[in-house]
């Protein structure tokens, strides 16, 4: 396969592929990727079935904090001139052989994509990941936040940069409703740091102090899937809470939404803010946790609330609160889905990332 644009990604889960589709539409790219990551997530079935992705052998070191990609045209691809996008991420040696061999041996140009700064939060002076930056041929980030931050450092100030808006719907899938929801809505992995327990204990909380006409459920799967089982098993409510396990089906996914006052984030938050606000919904934020960039699109009493991090007791009141007031939200509801329309879809994604690539193209 001829490409001009070779992009590089450990895996491919099910919520990108609408990006890559998209891009593929307008450019002509190659899109390299394994079937598993350092942590849980893997690579959708369905992109094996897509000519422009190619599958790599994913090869983990040092108890799987180091990744080396390698596939049939590996050398070709990262050795010769053509643009390549890789992870922001230290641990992914190849992602280090395509910026020295940009830099180095003057083969074609690197873009790394990523977060700014670590799940941590950390911006160092000097570190890894500042090396990347420094050594790239432009920098992509998930927000405008990201970038202004990148822009202002001595780094940011030398090397191109730009943003895709991170996005998980195709422009003509946002829609809002007008019927005001009932239920409450859990999309994303059932893991400790996204603490799914905290929303659970706060519906049944809820549930004993007068929510009679509420469902709970849950979209996701992970290692806390037994925990909140056990936590169920114990409850007369048990009934009123849904355990659907992975499922990013959009049919599905709209009804869920349809029927929902509000989705619920009560660890750190994501790309389930843009998910929710797409299908007209507001949320339910926990307020101090190490959120990821996507915060950005959340503005508190304009398209959600924070409640007080790990306080199931608070979380209670604002779940009862919300479906009080889920005549209000409903007719916010065109409102919030509008705001994705115009800054958070698989289309504007491609076009930040398209119009990045050709800076670099032109002038990296």
């Amino acid at each position: 396969m001829n490409s001009n644009l070779i992009i590089v990604q450990a895996v491919v889960p099910d919520y990108r592929v609408g990006l890559f589709e998209s891009l593929a539409v307008n450019s002509v790219v190659k899109i390299v990727c394994g079937e598993e990551y350092f942590s849980s997530v893997s690579t959708c079935d369905d992109v094996w079935e897509l000519k422009y992705f190619l599958r790599s052998k994913n090869y983990y070191f040092l108890g799987r904090r180091a990744l080396l990609q390698v596939w049939p045209s590996y050398s070709k691809d990262i050795f010769t001139s053509n643009i390549r996008v890789v992870e922001l991420n230290p641990r992914c040696i190849t992602s280090w052989l395509s910026l020295l061999s940009s830099r180095l041996l003057k083969r074609g140009k690197t873009v790394v994509w990523g977060h700014l700064l670590n799940r941590a939060g950390e911006q160092k002076r000097f570190s890894a990941r500042q090396l990347m930056l420094k050594l790239a041929n432009g920098a992509l980030f998930y927000t405008k936040g990201q970038m202004d931050a990148f822009r202002a450092t001595s780094v940011g100030q030398s090397t191109i940069s730009g943003y895709a808006p991170n996005s998980v719907v195709y422009a003509d899938q946002v829609t809002h409703f007008n019927e005001a929801g009932r239920d409450f809505l859990y999309v994303g992995r059932l893991v400790a740091e996204k603490k799914p327990l905290v929303l659970l204990n706060a519906f049944l909380l809820a549930c004993e102090q007068g929510l009679i006409d509420s469902r709970l459920h849950f979209v996701g799967a992970g290692d806390q899937l037994e925990a909140l089982q056990q936590r169920l098993a114990q409850s007369p409510f048990r009934d009123r809470v849904l355990l659907h396990g992975h499922n990013n089906d959009y049919a599905f996914l709209r009804e869920l939404y349809k029927g929902a006052v509000c989705s619920v984030s009560p660890g750190y938050v994501g790309l389930s803010i843009t998910q929710s606000l797409s299908f007209g919904r507001p949320m339910l934020i926990s307020e101090h946790e190490p959120h990821a960039p996507e915060i950005e699109a959340f503005m508190p009493g304009v398209n959600g609330r924070f409640f007080r991090t790990d306080d199931a007791e608070d979380l209670a009141r604002h779940l009862m609160a919300f479906y009080l007031e889920r005549d209000f939200w409903a007719a916010k509801s065109a409102e919030l889905s509008a705001q994705v329309l115009e800054k958070y879809t698989y289309e504007a994604m491609a076009r930040g990332y398209l119009a990045l690539i050709e800076e670099v193209r032109l002038h990296g």
